[in-house]
């Protein structure tokens, strides 16, 4: 079994395993024995694989494992976990693009506003959090449908996830019955 721990000194995460003591930790640091994860998957999977944040949608994407005997009902799961993935992935793509732009609208908006009040803030770069509320209030009242409607097809889709996961798991049941006999 493995463990993901943080380095003490940068933020690199690391790969060690449950079994070694602290102290073997530490060695396998002097050696510099770590494995460090990398940003994209490696060449051979056996597993899927879940990689770090994206950058314009936060999101982790994951690569999923494609078995060398995977039925149709394994492939038709997979293809809609990717579906949901990819929505997901489009909508928080859009979504943050959106927020972060009309946040700096909003604040070279407000920074304006102040200097023509306010001689003596010229120099000032930033807003308080009291005057960032009224922006992510804003936001957030313009963006309710918007949301609403991606909450809903979010779950309508996972909901539709159910019944082809259900389908795998009988054959991956019926798989291990035939291997049995």
């Amino acid at each position: 079994m493995l463990a993901i721990c943080r380095r003490f000194s940068g933020g690199d995460f690391l790969i060690i395993s449950r079994n070694n003591q602290f102290k073997r930790f530490l060695k396998q640091q002097k050696k510099k024995e770590i494995f460090k994860l990398s940003s994209s998957p490696p060449k051979s999977i056996t597993r899927d694989w879940i990689g770090p944040p994206d950058g314009n949608s936060n999101l982790r994407p994951t690569h999923f494992y494609i078995p060398p005997d995977e039925s149709n009902v394994e492939k038709d799961l997979r293809l809609k976990k990717v579906d949901l993935q990819t929505f997901n992935h489009d909508f928080w793509t859009r979504q943050n693009i959106t927020f972060f732009k009309r946040k700096a609208q909003f604040m070279h908006m407000e920074l304006e506003r102040k200097k023509q009040i306010d001689s003596d803030n010229k120099n000032k770069k930033s807003l308080s959090p009291e005057e960032m509320a009224v922006f992510y209030k804003q936001f957030l009242e313009e963006n309710y449908q918007n949301n609403l409607k991606y909450h809903r097809a979010w779950y309508k889709k996972n909901i539709f996830l159910l019944w082809p996961a259900l389908k795998v798991a009988v054959h991956n049941l019926f798989k291990k019955a035939r291997l049995k006999n």
